[in-house]
């Protein structure tokens, strides 16, 4: 379209303007939208509340048009037709050109064309059929970088309508121009195109709404929270996809969880938020954005660096196996790594038992098997020993972080492993305060902790997380590796792996786009936060979750098939979702298992428009 607009450019003397939804976008669904904002704030500030601003305020306009003696109106006569008392009706004026300043914003393809329009040379001017106080759209116009152009000319303000076509014509006589010479551009069938065309006048018709998000989706009927939410995003362009992709999805989820988050802290009286690493990290500075002065602090943890300094306080390998989290398949040496050894020092007890190193082990065998069962009793002694040694290095690392008593834990959750194992830590190091624990969602009860998107009392959002897993814990990748162990060195305290997107090219490639992500994630937090739209949102988990939760079920072609090949890790590097046909159904069945995005997989597995998730929900419950 910009193209073909630039093109009838060149062809003119004189480009006209319209304001609202071309120069212009509300951040708002419906412009009427905009007395429901009008009424909340009104109630907001009010000891008596209003109800039904809205329909009040378009019955006022009504009227005010029925009793016009020019062509047009101002916003002076529709508040003389509002029932209500003068005091009243002059602070309702007041709010509505707050709320009309606060969701106005540049439409930033039309201010591609308006600034080539200048740059052209061309004689520029902006017309609009509008009730709003022209000094009112001047401001604006310039706050939104509108400020080169020859004049404005608004329908209240000169007695005239584009619609009539008579403010078309003072535009020429004031211009000298004639119609052949003139483009228009606007939105409305009879004000910027029937009228215009009449007179002979060129016009360039756009459309009023333009869908631009690529995956936060809103129906018409919703309430308005999602609504400012989903025009805010709709309005916002960017020329980086993976920017966009991260300002609409990643971006709407961390400003609903840093609001729910801060909520949590004030009702709790949390004196400080300790941020666990490594999905903490950026956590933390969505919350920072919206809340800079707070006590919070990043600390290194990871489940490795927690459990292993727990096993020298287990009586038995069965409860040390119940600490550790483990899939259906594990291999042999992330088991190793996971209780805290190096399986190269143990090649001969491993050929003792009849293993190589490299075998992926299922996970009844660990109480079956008789010759895995001896390898295990075979290290205990080296298990107990290693563990000892790294929770002395805790104590001392945790000990340096000066927690005040009443302190809360942040981190992306699930099953509250990390919290647990903190906690019994605690006890261990004769720690009486516990603290509280925020994350995105639990599956399971915690006693001190809280989620925001699902939880097992409210696990409507669960199924979906868990069905791209993997994209969505990638979203959250930190900048630095995962945390090995302590050290006990007070210069060095924390050992960590090295970082598994240094890993090659095409990891470091991945993690690019993983950051241009956070980084429009990030950046929406700021924009929204400075438009000040956040004040009449509310944060449910379904309007935050919209963007990210069609990213992982409804992802577009062009993104599944890249986004589905970066490599996830766990325990191993391997692509998020990249099936691989076999005959053999307990392959496939250990393939699907394996895959960190399983709509992903089904979606490239089947190739058809089928329904995925629930797809997903039933081989789900049929192979737990």
């Amino acid at each position: 379209m910009l193209k073909r607009l630039l093109r009838q450019i060149d062809k003119v003397d004189v480009v006209s303007f319209d304001i609202f939804d071309t120069l212009l976008k509300r951040n708002v669904r419906h412009p009427k939208d905009v007395f429901n904002l009008v009424e909340s704030k009104y109630n907001a500030e009010s000891s008596v509340e209003l109800k039904d601003f809205r329909s009040q305020r378009v019955l006022a306009e009504c009227k005010a048009r029925e009793n016009a003696t020019k062509e047009d109106i101002t916003l002076d006569d529709i508040y003389t037709n509002l029932p209500y008392d003068q005091e009243t009706s002059a602070k309702l004026k007041t709010i509505e050109l707050e709320i009309e300043s606060i969701v106005l914003k540049k439409n930033d393809l039309l201010k591609q064309a308006f600034d080539y329009a200048i740059d052209q040379k061309k004689n520029v001017v902006i017309v609009s059929d509008m009730y709003l106080p022209k000094d009112f759209l001047e401001r604006i116009l310039q706050r939104e970088g509108y400020s080169t152009y020859n004049k404005l000319y608004v329908s209240n303000s000169e007695g005239l309508l584009k619609s009539t076509g008579n403010l078309f014509k003072l535009v020429m006589k004031e211009q000298k121009c004639s119609p052949r010479h003139m483009l228009h551009i606007g939105d409305s069938k009879r004000g910027d195109w029937l009228a215009p065309f009449k007179l002979g006048i060129k016009i360039f018709p756009i459309a009023t709404h333009y869908k631009n998000t690529l995956y936060y989706d809103c129906p018409k009927d919703v309430p308005l929270s999602q609504n400012l939410v989903y025009s805010f995003l709709n309005n916002s362009i960017f020329a980086d996809r993976y920017f966009q992709i991260g300002y609409e999805t990643l971006g709407p989820l961390l400003f609903g969880f840093s609001e729910w988050l801060h909520e949590q802290k004030e009702q709790h009286n949390i004196e400080k938020l300790l941020f666990f690493s490594r999905d903490g990290e950026i956590m933390l500075k969505a919350y920072s954005i919206l809340h800079p002065d707070e006590n919070t602090q990043y600390v290194y943890v990871s489940r490795r660096s927690l459990l292993v300094p727990l096993f020298w306080s287990c009586k038995s390998w069965d409860e040390i196996l119940n600490l550790i989290p483990m899939t259906r398949f594990t291999l042999l040496s992330a088991f190793f790594e996971n209780v805290g050894l190096d399986i190269n020092a143990y090649k001969e007890n491993l050929h003792h038992f009849g293993f190589s190193g490299t075998e992926m082990i299922p996970l009844k065998d660990f109480s079956e098997k008789e010759n895995l069962r001896g390898l295990l009793n075979s290290i205990l002694d080296d298990v107990i020993q290693n563990s000892k040694k790294e929770f002395e290095n805790f104590e001392r690392y945790f000990n340096s972080l000066n927690i005040p008593s009443n302190y809360g834990i942040v981190d992306i959750g699930w099953k509250g492993t990390m919290q647990r194992s903190y906690e019994r830590l605690l006890h261990l190091a004769g720690k009486k305060d516990l603290p509280h624990g925020y994350y995105i969602g639990l599956t399971s009860n915690l006693e001190r902790g809280n989620a925001f998107l699902f939880s097992p009392s409210n696990n409507k959002n669960e199924s979906k997380v868990w069905s791209f897993l993997g994209l969505f814990e990638m979203l959250f990748s930190a900048s630095h590796g995962s945390v090995k162990c302590y050290t006990g060195d007070e210069k060095n305290p924390i050992k960590q792996y090295d970082f598994e997107f240094n890993f090659n090219d095409d990891t470091r490639s991945s993690y690019k786009k993983i950051s241009l992500i956070q980084e429009g994630a990030l950046q929406f937090i700021k924009d929204f936060h400075k438009s000040t739209l956040d004040s009449f949102v509310k944060w449910d988990s379904e309007n935050a979750f919209n963007g990210l939760c069609n990213l992982g079920l409804n992802t577009r072609k062009e993104d599944l098939s890249e986004i589905s090949l970066w490599k996830f890790y766990n325990t191993t590097l391997t692509p998020l979702a990249d099936p691989k046909l076999s005959i053999n159904p307990g392959m496939m069945k250990k393939d699907f298992s394996n895959a960190a995005w399983k709509i992903a997989y089904l979606k490239k597995l089947l190739k058809l428009p089928l329904p995925y998730f629930k797809i997903y929900t039933t081989l789900r419950s049929k192979l737990k």
